[in-house]
């Protein structure tokens, strides 16, 4: 995240950033997804289970509106195997919440992404207390990082 005043900004301040981060890239994937709604694999509060992915496919399925589904992966890793859960949701998949920082096995997870034909935006997750110019060129290092591990044909 980028903090234009670290010392001045409040926890409430910067989850309204994050969730306006967040809401603005699946706002991107539903223009070109032509879903109406998209779901995600939020804990439903702190020290609950992870919302299985079998559970959001079938939110999904049931609603009257074109709805998709934004996996977290940190949330899957930490609710099981990401890789599967990647598989269960790849028919309503239209964004993603990548998280940089974590011990998800990187290289597992895009292979999983591309298997199921995913070509949807991946949102990065840097969280960060410096300047903007080198939190973006930390952001380019990553995506560089993952474009190394994708298979192209």
């Amino acid at each position: 995240m980028i903090r234009l005043r670290p010392t001045r900004v409040a926890p409430v301040v910067r989850a309204a950033l994050v969730l306006f981060v967040v809401a603005a890239a699946a706002a991107s994937a539903l223009v070109s997804s032509s879903a109406d709604l998209t779901v995600t694999n939020q804990p439903a509060s702190e020290g609950r289970p992870i919302t299985p992915a079998g559970s959001l496919v079938h939110f999904v399925e049931t609603l009257d509106a074109a709805a998709g589904v934004c996996l977290d992966f940190a949330h899957a890793q930490r609710g099981g195997d990401l890789v599967d859960t990647i598989e269960t949701v790849s028919e309503h998949l239209i964004t993603t919440h990548v998280p940089v920082d974590s011990a998800i096995d990187w290289l597992s997870a895009l292979t999983a992404v591309q298997k199921v034909g995913y070509e949807g935006p991946f949102v990065f997750d840097i969280v960060g207390r410096v300047a903007a110019k080198e939190t973006l060129q930390r952001a380019r290092k990553v995506r560089e990082r993952m474009e190394r591990m994708l298979v192209t044909e």
